[in-house]
Protein backbone atom coordinates (compact mmCIF):
# COMPACT_ATOMS: atom_id res chain seq x y z
CA UNK A 1 0.00 0.00 0.00
CA UNK A 2 1.28 3.63 -0.83
CA UNK A 3 1.98 5.89 2.00
CA UNK A 4 0.92 8.85 3.33
CA UNK A 5 4.72 10.06 3.39
CA UNK A 6 5.08 9.09 -0.25
CA UNK A 7 1.41 10.94 -1.61
CA UNK A 8 2.39 14.25 0.79
CA UNK A 9 5.94 14.56 -1.03
CA UNK A 10 4.18 14.22 -4.15
CA UNK A 11 2.04 17.61 -2.82
CA UNK A 12 5.11 19.05 -1.48
CA UNK A 13 7.26 19.10 -4.63
CA UNK A 14 4.11 20.31 -6.90
CA UNK A 15 3.21 23.15 -4.02
CA UNK A 16 7.16 24.05 -4.38
CA UNK A 17 6.99 23.85 -8.51
CA UNK A 18 9.11 20.97 -8.80
CA UNK A 19 8.61 17.42 -10.84
CA UNK A 20 8.20 15.48 -8.43
CA UNK A 21 10.97 12.43 -7.68
CA UNK A 22 9.16 8.99 -6.47
CA UNK A 23 10.69 5.64 -6.18
CA UNK A 24 8.58 3.11 -8.06
CA UNK A 25 9.10 0.81 -5.64
CA UNK A 26 6.90 3.70 -3.30
CA UNK A 27 4.05 3.00 -5.37
CA UNK A 28 3.13 -0.80 -5.57
CA UNK A 29 1.44 -0.64 -9.26
CA UNK A 30 4.74 0.62 -10.70
CA UNK A 31 7.45 -1.61 -8.54
CA UNK A 32 9.39 -4.45 -10.36
CA UNK A 33 7.24 -6.98 -8.87
CA UNK A 34 4.24 -5.99 -9.76
CA UNK A 35 5.11 -5.02 -13.51
CA UNK A 36 6.60 -8.90 -14.29
CA UNK A 37 3.16 -9.82 -16.02
CA UNK A 38 2.61 -6.32 -17.77
CA UNK A 39 2.87 -6.47 -21.44
CA UNK A 40 2.81 -2.26 -21.48
CA UNK A 41 3.01 -0.61 -18.21
CA UNK A 42 7.29 0.21 -17.07
CA UNK A 43 8.72 2.07 -14.81
CA UNK A 44 9.52 4.80 -16.92
CA UNK A 45 5.64 5.45 -17.41
CA UNK A 46 5.20 6.88 -13.59
CA UNK A 47 8.00 9.27 -14.39
CA UNK A 48 6.07 10.64 -17.25
CA UNK A 49 2.84 10.97 -15.32
CA UNK A 50 4.89 13.30 -12.59
CA UNK A 51 6.30 15.26 -15.22
CA UNK A 52 2.89 15.97 -16.18
CA UNK A 53 0.97 16.96 -12.41
CA UNK A 54 0.69 20.40 -11.65
CA UNK A 55 -0.72 21.90 -8.48
CA UNK A 56 -4.32 21.25 -9.79
CA UNK A 57 -3.78 17.63 -9.05
CA UNK A 58 -2.82 18.21 -5.47
CA UNK A 59 -6.85 17.70 -4.64
CA UNK A 60 -6.79 14.22 -5.53
CA UNK A 61 -3.85 13.79 -3.49
CA UNK A 62 -5.19 15.32 -0.45
CA UNK A 63 -8.68 13.64 -1.07
CA UNK A 64 -6.33 10.20 -0.99
CA UNK A 65 -4.87 11.28 2.49
CA UNK A 66 -7.73 11.35 3.70
CA UNK A 67 -9.14 8.18 2.50
CA UNK A 68 -5.26 6.67 4.04
CA UNK A 69 -5.89 8.03 7.40
CA UNK A 70 -9.75 7.10 7.84
CA UNK A 71 -8.74 3.50 5.73
CA UNK A 72 -11.37 3.96 3.00
CA UNK A 73 -12.22 1.96 0.14
CA UNK A 74 -10.22 3.96 -2.42
CA UNK A 75 -7.11 4.20 -4.82
CA UNK A 76 -5.29 6.29 -6.51
CA UNK A 77 -5.20 5.20 -10.10
CA UNK A 78 -3.23 6.51 -13.22
CA UNK A 79 -3.88 6.70 -16.50
CA UNK A 80 -1.11 5.64 -19.02
CA UNK A 81 -0.86 6.68 -22.56
CA UNK A 82 1.14 5.17 -24.79
CA UNK A 83 0.22 6.46 -28.18
CA UNK A 84 -1.83 9.69 -28.11
CA UNK A 85 -2.79 9.98 -31.55
CA UNK A 86 -4.67 5.72 -30.78
CA UNK A 87 -5.60 7.24 -27.87
CA UNK A 88 -7.89 9.78 -29.37
CA UNK A 89 -8.94 8.09 -32.07
CA UNK A 90 -12.73 7.15 -32.64
CA UNK A 91 -13.70 3.44 -31.54
CA UNK A 92 -16.49 1.57 -32.86
CA UNK A 93 -15.75 -1.65 -31.74
CA UNK A 94 -16.24 -1.27 -27.92
CA UNK A 95 -19.97 -0.45 -27.28
CA UNK A 96 -19.74 2.76 -29.28
CA UNK A 97 -17.91 4.33 -26.36
CA UNK A 98 -15.69 6.67 -29.04
CA UNK A 99 -12.15 8.13 -27.95
CA UNK A 100 -11.00 9.23 -24.73
CA UNK A 101 -11.33 12.58 -23.84
CA UNK A 102 -7.74 13.82 -22.89
CA UNK A 103 -4.21 12.29 -24.12
CA UNK A 104 -2.40 13.24 -21.31
CA UNK A 105 -0.83 10.64 -18.94
CA UNK A 106 -1.83 11.45 -14.93
CA UNK A 107 -3.29 10.31 -12.01
CA UNK A 108 -6.65 10.19 -10.50
CA UNK A 109 -8.51 9.60 -7.44
CA UNK A 110 -11.57 7.20 -6.77
CA UNK A 111 -13.26 5.54 -4.37
CA UNK A 112 -16.27 2.78 -3.35
CA UNK A 113 -18.50 5.39 -3.96
CA UNK A 114 -17.84 5.94 -7.61
CA UNK A 115 -16.28 10.12 -6.22
CA UNK A 116 -13.44 10.80 -9.38
CA UNK A 117 -11.48 13.50 -8.37
CA UNK A 118 -9.05 14.55 -11.02
CA UNK A 119 -7.60 17.30 -12.79
CA UNK A 120 -7.52 16.16 -16.57
CA UNK A 121 -11.18 16.11 -17.96
CA UNK A 122 -12.77 12.72 -18.68
CA UNK A 123 -15.35 11.71 -20.50
CA UNK A 124 -18.02 8.05 -20.00
CA UNK A 125 -15.26 6.21 -21.55
CA UNK A 126 -12.90 7.09 -19.60
CA UNK A 127 -15.45 6.88 -16.21
CA UNK A 128 -15.72 3.88 -17.28
CA UNK A 129 -12.74 2.44 -17.05
CA UNK A 130 -11.10 4.75 -13.82
CA UNK A 131 -14.15 2.96 -11.88
CA UNK A 132 -12.73 -0.12 -13.50
CA UNK A 133 -9.34 -0.17 -12.68
CA UNK A 134 -9.83 0.62 -8.84
CA UNK A 135 -13.42 -1.28 -7.94
CA UNK A 136 -12.45 -4.45 -9.74
CA UNK A 137 -12.75 -6.75 -11.92
CA UNK A 138 -10.08 -4.62 -14.00
CA UNK A 139 -10.79 -6.75 -17.28
CA UNK A 140 -11.12 -3.80 -19.35
CA UNK A 141 -7.58 -1.91 -18.95
CA UNK A 142 -6.50 -2.46 -21.80
CA UNK A 143 -9.62 -2.39 -23.97
CA UNK A 144 -8.81 0.71 -26.30
CA UNK A 145 -5.31 0.95 -27.67
CA UNK A 146 -2.96 3.94 -26.83
CA UNK A 147 -3.87 3.59 -22.77
CA UNK A 148 -3.72 1.58 -20.12
CA UNK A 149 -4.35 2.32 -16.39
CA UNK A 150 -3.18 1.14 -13.16
CA UNK A 151 -4.45 1.57 -9.43
CA UNK A 152 -2.69 1.04 -5.94
CA UNK A 153 -5.26 0.82 -2.73
CA UNK A 154 -5.54 3.41 0.61
CA UNK A 155 -6.85 0.96 2.59
CA UNK A 156 -5.38 -2.13 4.40
CA UNK A 157 -5.28 -5.56 3.31
CA UNK A 158 -7.24 -7.97 5.22
CA UNK A 159 -5.75 -11.12 6.29
CA UNK A 160 -6.96 -14.84 6.84
CA UNK A 161 -6.13 -16.54 9.61
CA UNK A 162 -6.04 -20.09 9.14
CA UNK A 163 -5.98 -22.26 12.21
CA UNK A 164 -5.18 -25.75 10.60
CA UNK A 165 -3.03 -27.02 7.17
CA UNK A 166 -5.05 -29.46 6.17
CA UNK A 167 -6.42 -29.83 2.71
CA UNK A 168 -8.82 -27.13 2.74
CA UNK A 169 -6.51 -24.39 4.34
CA UNK A 170 -4.02 -25.35 1.01
CA UNK A 171 -6.90 -24.55 -1.30
CA UNK A 172 -8.12 -21.27 0.79
CA UNK A 173 -4.42 -19.85 1.46
CA UNK A 174 -4.27 -19.61 -2.47
CA UNK A 175 -8.06 -18.39 -3.20
CA UNK A 176 -7.28 -15.82 -0.65
CA UNK A 177 -4.38 -14.29 -2.53
CA UNK A 178 -6.59 -14.72 -6.06
CA UNK A 179 -9.02 -12.24 -3.92
CA UNK A 180 -6.74 -9.85 -2.32
CA UNK A 181 -6.34 -11.24 1.58
CA UNK A 182 -2.81 -11.76 2.90
CA UNK A 183 -3.14 -15.45 4.84
CA UNK A 184 -1.35 -17.13 8.17
CA UNK A 185 -1.38 -20.91 8.45
CA UNK A 186 -0.92 -22.23 12.20
CA UNK A 187 -0.30 -26.15 12.87
CA UNK A 188 2.02 -28.57 14.98
CA UNK A 189 2.98 -30.41 12.28
CA UNK A 190 6.32 -30.03 9.88
CA UNK A 191 4.73 -31.98 7.69
CA UNK A 192 1.49 -30.49 6.77
CA UNK A 193 2.51 -26.99 7.12
CA UNK A 194 5.50 -26.62 4.20
CA UNK A 195 6.61 -23.98 1.89
CA UNK A 196 5.61 -26.04 -0.79
CA UNK A 197 2.07 -26.18 0.27
CA UNK A 198 1.72 -22.52 1.24
CA UNK A 199 4.13 -20.53 -0.63
CA UNK A 200 2.11 -17.73 0.05
CA UNK A 201 1.12 -17.49 3.63
CA UNK A 202 3.12 -16.69 6.33
CA UNK A 203 3.52 -20.25 8.32
CA UNK A 204 3.41 -20.29 12.34
CA UNK A 205 4.10 -23.70 13.85
CA UNK A 206 2.97 -24.13 17.64
CA UNK A 207 3.43 -26.77 19.96
CA UNK A 208 2.15 -30.06 20.01
CA UNK A 209 -0.97 -29.12 22.35
CA UNK A 210 -1.20 -25.50 20.78
CA UNK A 211 -0.37 -24.11 24.28
CA UNK A 212 1.50 -21.36 23.25
CA UNK A 213 -1.15 -19.93 20.98
CA UNK A 214 -1.44 -16.73 22.27
CA UNK A 215 2.59 -16.32 22.93
CA UNK A 216 3.04 -16.83 19.41
CA UNK A 217 0.10 -14.95 17.19
CA UNK A 218 -1.48 -12.17 17.64
CA UNK A 219 -4.72 -11.03 16.18
CA UNK A 220 -6.25 -7.20 15.08
CA UNK A 221 -8.96 -6.05 13.77
CA UNK A 222 -8.19 -6.79 10.20
CA UNK A 223 -7.96 -10.92 10.64
CA UNK A 224 -10.58 -13.12 9.23
CA UNK A 225 -10.10 -16.47 11.09
CA UNK A 226 -11.42 -19.21 10.25
CA UNK A 227 -11.53 -22.71 12.29
CA UNK A 228 -10.40 -25.55 10.35
CA UNK A 229 -7.61 -27.90 12.48
CA UNK A 230 -6.61 -31.30 10.96
CA UNK A 231 -9.52 -33.57 12.29
CA UNK A 232 -10.89 -30.94 14.57
CA UNK A 233 -8.62 -31.90 16.83
CA UNK A 234 -7.66 -28.47 18.20
CA UNK A 235 -10.79 -26.48 17.40
CA UNK A 236 -11.42 -25.58 20.79
CA UNK A 237 -7.77 -24.21 21.17
CA UNK A 238 -7.95 -21.99 17.96
CA UNK A 239 -11.33 -20.89 18.91
CA UNK A 240 -11.16 -19.41 22.05
CA UNK A 241 -7.60 -17.78 20.61
CA UNK A 242 -10.16 -16.30 17.89
CA UNK A 243 -13.06 -15.03 19.88
CA UNK A 244 -10.93 -13.43 22.80
CA UNK A 245 -9.11 -11.22 20.33
CA UNK A 246 -10.47 -8.12 18.52
CA UNK A 247 -10.49 -10.26 15.22
CA UNK A 248 -12.94 -8.94 12.87
CA UNK A 249 -13.92 -12.57 11.41
CA UNK A 250 -14.28 -15.52 13.50
CA UNK A 251 -15.34 -18.78 11.51
CA UNK A 252 -15.48 -22.23 12.40
CA UNK A 253 -15.72 -25.40 10.49
CA UNK A 254 -17.79 -28.75 10.90
CA UNK A 255 -20.96 -29.80 11.46
CA UNK A 256 -23.61 -28.05 13.95
CA UNK A 257 -23.51 -30.97 17.00
CA UNK A 258 -19.49 -31.36 16.41
CA UNK A 259 -19.79 -26.90 17.10
CA UNK A 260 -21.74 -26.68 19.30
CA UNK A 261 -19.51 -29.06 21.56
CA UNK A 262 -16.71 -26.79 20.90
CA UNK A 263 -18.72 -24.22 22.10
CA UNK A 264 -19.53 -25.72 25.62
CA UNK A 265 -15.67 -26.49 25.72
CA UNK A 266 -15.25 -22.78 25.11
CA UNK A 267 -17.38 -21.94 27.62
CA UNK A 268 -15.86 -24.35 30.46
CA UNK A 269 -12.27 -22.67 29.34
CA UNK A 270 -13.55 -19.07 30.16
CA UNK A 271 -15.30 -17.35 27.56
CA UNK A 272 -19.13 -16.43 27.39
CA UNK A 273 -21.49 -17.66 25.47
CA UNK A 274 -22.02 -13.61 24.28
CA UNK A 275 -18.76 -14.41 22.57
CA UNK A 276 -19.79 -16.62 20.13
CA UNK A 277 -22.80 -14.69 18.71
CA UNK A 278 -20.41 -13.93 16.15
CA UNK A 279 -19.17 -16.43 14.98
CA UNK A 280 -20.02 -17.88 12.03
CA UNK A 281 -20.39 -21.43 12.65
CA UNK A 282 -20.49 -23.67 9.92
CA UNK A 283 -17.94 -21.53 8.36
CA UNK A 284 -18.98 -20.75 4.45
CA UNK A 285 -21.92 -19.79 2.57
CA UNK A 286 -23.93 -22.78 1.75
CA UNK A 287 -23.46 -24.37 -0.77
CA UNK A 288 -23.39 -28.51 -1.83
CA UNK A 289 -19.59 -28.64 -1.31
CA UNK A 290 -17.86 -31.84 -1.30
CA UNK A 291 -14.06 -31.63 -2.08
CA UNK A 292 -11.61 -29.28 0.05
CA UNK A 293 -11.32 -27.22 -3.21
CA UNK A 294 -15.04 -26.87 -3.09
CA UNK A 295 -15.16 -26.12 0.65
CA UNK A 296 -13.35 -23.63 0.48
CA UNK A 297 -14.84 -21.46 -2.16
CA UNK A 298 -17.54 -21.48 -0.09
CA UNK A 299 -15.59 -20.09 3.13
CA UNK A 300 -13.74 -17.58 0.73
CA UNK A 301 -16.84 -16.66 -0.53
CA UNK A 302 -18.48 -15.67 2.21
CA UNK A 303 -15.03 -14.01 4.05
CA UNK A 304 -15.19 -11.65 -0.15
CA UNK A 305 -19.43 -11.16 0.94
CA UNK A 306 -18.44 -10.43 4.54
CA UNK A 307 -15.40 -7.65 3.45
CA UNK A 308 -17.59 -6.21 0.77
CA UNK A 309 -20.35 -4.98 2.91
CA UNK A 310 -17.91 -3.80 5.77
CA UNK A 311 -16.25 -1.84 2.96
CA UNK A 312 -19.33 -0.26 1.68
CA UNK A 313 -20.07 0.76 5.51
CA UNK A 314 -17.15 2.50 5.93
CA UNK A 315 -17.50 4.25 2.66
CA UNK A 316 -20.35 5.40 3.37
CA UNK A 317 -18.96 6.98 6.84
CA UNK A 318 -16.13 8.74 5.57
CA UNK A 319 -19.04 10.32 2.99
CA UNK A 320 -20.45 11.87 5.63
CA UNK A 321 -17.43 12.68 6.97
CA UNK A 322 -16.24 14.70 4.01
CA UNK A 323 -19.34 16.31 3.12
CA UNK A 324 -19.56 17.56 7.04
CA UNK A 325 -15.98 18.93 6.06
CA UNK A 326 -14.21 16.02 9.02
CA UNK A 327 -11.26 14.02 7.83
Amino acid sequence: MITEATIQSIIDSLRAGKTPQVDPEDIPCFSAEALVNSPVIRQEHLAQILENLTEDDIPALERAITSLRLNDQAWIGFKIVTDPEACMRPDDQSFDMGPSEDDVSTLFFANEGKDIVASRPWNKRDRKQMLDVTRGPSMHVDQFEGVTWCSVPLFTTQRVVLYGAGEVSVFLARYADDCGFTSLVIDDDEAFLTEERFPLSERVFVDADWSNLDDVVTLDEDDYCCVVTRGHVHDTDALVHAVKSDAFYVGMMGNPGKNAGVIDDSVARGCSREDFERIHAPIGVAIADKTPAEIAISIIAELIDVRGKARKETAAQVAEMIAAGKD
